[in-house]
């Protein structure tokens, strides 16, 4: 994370995490049936589907001065990203 505040770093890996497609290794299964209609396990991080799927992607990071950002990515309904919109903030003290 402190990366991400270091000059001409970004926010990018975060946002790869939040984009991935692949569907997620949880190692050993429950030892009880699930009553979610969709398991983690075959739930990616990004839904690319046109009725559910992923619409919006938000990153908040803060460093350890209490400077922050915030940015929101949105994607349409095929999946294809529409805009971005970032605010920074600092909290005082």
């Amino acid at each position: 994370m402190q990366k991400l505040w270091q000059s001409g770093s970004s926010s990018a890996p975060l946002f790869d995490a939040l984009g991935s497609e692949n569907l997620p290794s949880l190692g050993l299964q429950p030892r009880l049936p699930s009553d979610m209609p969709l398991e983690a396990q075959e739930t990616p991080a990004f839904i690319r589907n046109p009725v559910y799927g992923t619409r919006c992607s938000t990153v908040v990071t803060v460093n350890k001065h209490g400077h922050g950002r915030i940015i929101e990515r949105r994607f349409d309904a095929s999946g294809e990203k529409t805009g971005e919109t970032a605010l920074e903030f600092s909290w005082p003290g």
